[in-house]
């Protein structure tokens, strides 16, 4: 048959299309795999197993200055888009990035959950990421890696806000190393909200800027060969937009957030099958409206060892108690199996 005679050409064809492809595209991922004792009555079961997130990342180099990167995350009963993001790097210290990514916002956001020094990310990352100032969005930023001794890092950008409307908001960070090891850094995010309303003249109202700001320190220090000392704390104080209707003037109240979370880390060379032990604890504290003195905070100490470089195992112990309201406190102890490649 004439197909048999170009079935091998065809078969190495192939072949070098796919180790091309695969050559071109570097895969990563990431499992969170964890079982939960919840000591709030309204989680339901006491304990459990889950799988707490997922997620594979695909990047590829286009050129010598284009590169895409597309990652897919699963949760429990979701599977979603997390980044897909074009980045163009004409010089060596500017880059330009288009797509959906994270904002430049508040490092209890913009940290990676592996880098993260607790098992859960702190109260302020769920304050500003429920109002919109942090997390992942379409837009466009720009980042400028100042070749200067303190590397200075600037980002700045544009992206879809919250809300319906959509209305355009900014976010941008500075970031300066003063001494090895140790990096300050503040950020500031604006935007605003509007709703169609066909009573108004315009047939449309936007409220004032709403603006939230941040400044934080992170340091990691290598007491010797085989001990480091890690630290982060940041402080974040924005408008909290959910407690008013700003679209018709209203004058929303403050919210206030801080946290700092520190480890120690101990690299175990002469024991077999356990690269490192850490251990560390976590605080946050977070006040809705600055007007009103009811504030929640949450303590979590934790211990974990790391298997290999790429596996690690952390229990901790989650306190959460609230100040001036009725609700009850309540403990959840998590033990989570965290797997990167």
């Amino acid at each position: 048959m004439p197909f048999a005679q170009y079935r091998p050409m065809l078969q190495s064809a192939v072949t070098l299309l796919v180790v091309s492809a695969a050559a071109a595209v570097d895969l990563s991922g990431q499992v969170f795999a964890r079982y939960e004792i919840r000591g709030e009555p309204a989680c339901g079961p006491a304990g459990e197993f889950l799988v707490r997130r997922a997620s594979i990342t695909a990047e590829s180099e286009l050129g010598s200055n284009l590169s895409v990167e597309l990652e897919l995350e699963t949760r429990p009963d979701q599977v979603y888009l997390k980044d897909c993001l074009l980045t163009w790097s004409p010089l060596d210290y500017l880059d330009l990035t288009l797509g959906q990514f994270k904002k430049p916002f508040c490092l209890a956001t913009a940290k990676s959950n592996w880098n993260m020094l607790s098992v859960e990310r702190p109260l302020t990352h769920d304050i500003v990421s429920d109002l919109g100032y942090s997390g992942r969005s379409p837009g466009l930023m720009l980042e400028l890696s100042v070749p200067l001794p303190l590397r200075t890092i600037l980002s700045a950008g544009v992206f879809n806000g919250p809300g319906i409307e959509r209305e355009k908001m900014y976010s941008a960070s500075l970031s300066v190393e003063p001494l090895t090891d140790i990096v300050l850094g503040g950020s500031v995010s604006g935007l605003r909200l509007g709703e169609y309303d066909p009573a108004l003249p315009s047939g449309y109202a936007v409220s004032e800027s709403m603006t939230a700001f941040s400044g934080y320190a992170s340091a990691r220090h290598q007491v010797s060969s085989s001990t480091r000392l890690l630290l982060d704390a940041e402080f974040v104080y924005g408008r909290n937009w959910e407690e008013a209707d700003v679209v018709y003037g209203e004058v929303p109240p403050g919210f206030i957030s801080h946290w700092v979370s520190g480890a120690v880390e101990r690299r175990l060379r002469e024991v077999p099958g356990v690269r490192s032990l850490e251990a560390g604890i976590s605080w946050s504290v977070s006040t809705p409206e600055t007007g009103v003195s009811q504030s929640e905070q949450v303590l979590a100490p934790m211990v974990g060892l790391g298997i290999t470089s790429g596996v690690r195992v952390r229990f901790s112990v989650v306190s959460t108690s609230f100040t001036g309201g009725s609700q009850d406190g309540y403990t959840d102890y998590l033990t989570e199996l965290a797997v990167r490649f």
